[in-house]
């Protein structure tokens, strides 16, 4: 038998008392939490909590007055876990939560923290970021916090090389004890292949009289060690950039006018050095995006047919030279717009790449299509109809498989695009969140709980980039 404790927080500052549900599972503690609200619960009719196995399964489904204490039956569970909460209005699902997966395990405590707020909302955050900053690198820790570094400030004059982290437990942000090599902004980030280092490469510096410059600086990151060092300057300095991990810690950087891609090497004892390399049939100077499919092949797409293709090096084709590793794609992506600058990648479960949105680069025009593409057939899916028009947009998997969530960037390479969106390639069901405010330079981060963080980004209006949001993403299929 279990026993969970479910505690919705509420403001200190109020006369609120913090509502208390003891529902029959023992050994597992939730605590709900509302940036938007002191009490949760407020205003609602009912809450009804789900929890599902590892199948997807719901295995606990049971529905109570807001106002009142649940009843349940004994139940005997253990195993690997998600936990949903639903708050209803008149039958209707107006907010909603969902944790990470976690474990039961038989004696012993699961505390656990659930976001609760209203659904597709962009809510902000009334602790501010450690820093203004926009184009900077946010990348989620294992753990589920959230790293960000570099970046520029609101006017544009200065860059930074600081880092912050933010905590989803407490939605609050502190200073890191780390920081990169030099000051920059736009630089480019990735996970190594079993997710245990974070690299990043490149940007744009901020020197004085020179004004921006690109840089070949690179640094990796141990989230265990909490530990940053320097890597070996690039052979190029490179901003705007394609970076991608191809084996466990070996790397290429692409792009930026370079006829050359930078191969990061990881030696025998441990350090790392750059090699400059040509390969047969690659336009390097024309990528754009790559990315990394969960086999290990990098997927390019770029201005040109020799931009566009797959680079397969993987572990097991080692006795295929470096040089000959790269395959051009020569189907059509969408119509006439076969070539394109800041698209967006999502590598998908299935090993498939997900691309969609970016300018096509002989009419400077916004692509809106999305297409799923097959890295060993070369051949392009057809896809939905939905529209997808943004470029240099953050698109990352979301926690279900075949949905992608899209953030920040701009509609057509100049205004910022307003709406994150949740989208699932197969269907083209599309949830659309409007920002609180338009972020230009912002960035978008999908948590463990499956909700999207928005930070930084220069608003115009009221001149902070220090403010962040975080969206709860609500589906029909949620309430199924």
């Amino acid at each position: 038998m279990w026993l969970v404790a479910l505690i919705a927080c509420t403001d200190d500052t109020t006369d609120t008392a913090a509502p208390v549900a003891e529902v029959p599972i023992d050994d597992l503690n939730l605590v709900v939490q509302d940036p938007a609200r002191s009490n949760p619960f407020s205003g609602l009719d009912d809450l009804q909590l789900r929890l599902l196995n590892e199948s997807e399964a719901v295995v606990l489904d049971v529905t109570w007055d807001a106002d009142e204490d649940p009843e349940i039956d004994s139940i005997d569970l253990y195993g690997t876990f998600r936990m949903t909460l639903a708050g209803l209005d008149n039958g209707d699902v107006v907010a909603f939560g969902r944790t990470a997966w976690f474990s039961l395990v038989a004696g012993h405590t699961t505390e656990l923290t659930m976001l609760f707020t209203t659904i597709n909302t962009a809510v902000p955050l009334e602790s501010s970021m450690a820093r203004e900053r926009s184009d900077h690198v946010a990348e989620r820790l294992p753990g589920g916090k959230v790293l960000i570094c570099g970046g520029r400030s609101p006017d544009g004059g200065t860059a930074y090389d600081d880092c912050e982290v933010y905590d989803p437990s407490d939605f609050d942000f502190d200073s890191a004890q780390v920081g990169l090599p030099r000051a920059v902004f736009g630089a480019k980030s990735q996970w190594s292949g079993d997710g245990d280092l974070l690299f990043i490469t490149g940007g744009t510096e901020i020197d004085g009289p020179l004004g921006e410059t690109a840089t070949a600086i690179g640094a990796i990151y141990d989230p265990v060690e909490e530990q940053l060092d320097e890597l070996p300057l690039m052979n190029s300095p490179r901003t705007g950039h394609c970076f991608s991990i191809f084996r466990e810690e070996y790397g290429i950087a692409i792009g930026n006018g370079e006829a050359k891609l930078d191969y990061l090497i990881h030696q025998q004892d441990g350090s790392y050095e750059w090699t400059y390399v040509s390969m047969i049939d690659l336009d390097a100077e024309n990528v754009y995006s790559c990315v990394t499919t969960t086999d290990r092949k990098v997927v390019m797409l770029g201005s040109t047919a020799g931009a566009t293709g797959v680079f397969d090096y993987a572990d097991d084709a080692q006795s295929t030279l470096i040089t000959e590793a790269y395959t051009p794609i020569t189907q059509a992506l969408a119509g006439d717009y076969t070539y394109r600058s800041g698209a967006m990648l999502v590598p998908m479960a299935s090993g498939n790449v997900w691309i969609g949105g970016g300018l096509d680069t002989t009419l400077q025009a916004p692509v809106k299509e999305g297409r799923v593409f097959n890295p060993d057939s070369l051949v392009f899916g057809s896809g939905p109809d939905t529209d997808v028009n943004r470029v240099d947009g953050d698109a990352d998997p979301w926690i279900d498989e075949d949905w992608v969530a899209l953030s920040c960037g701009t509609i057509d390479g100049t205004d910022p695009q307003t709406r994150v969106e949740l989208l699932h390639v197969g269907d083209g069901d599309l949830i659309a969140v409007e920002l609180d405010r338009p972020r230009p330079g912002c960035r978008g981060t999908v948590l463990d709980d499956g909700a999207i963080l928005v930070t930084g980004g220069f608003d115009s209006e009221d001149s902070t980039t220090a403010a962040a949001a975080v969206i709860v993403p609500y589906r029909a299929s949620d309430d199924s």
